[in-house]
């Protein structure tokens, strides 16, 4: 993958998806975790405009994101069962 270097001379990919997982306290709404995210999104946006062109940070929840949206399958499963 070929990718572009920034101003610290840090090589920065030129399309490319991250993921990463992290835990919030317990008292953090999902609201208050997606604008702290955003907040910082729109920092690196400022920063590196040409680099994080189109890209955005997003919150979702960790059952979500492991499980994606098998409720269908698994009710078609349930109701396969017999």
């Amino acid at each position: 993958m070929d990718g572009i270097a920034n101003d610290s001379g840090v090589e920065v990919a030129d399309s490319v998806q991250l993921q990463g997982r992290g835990a919030s306290a317990w008292d953090a709404s999902f609201r208050s975790a997606q604008a702290e995210l955003s907040a910082i999104s729109d920092r690196l946006h400022a920063t590196y405009a040409k680099e994080n062109r189109s890209k955005e940070m997003m919150v979702q929840p960790l059952k979500e994101a492991l499980t994606g949206d098998s409720r269908g399958t698994l009710m078609f499963l349930w109701a396969a069962r017999d």
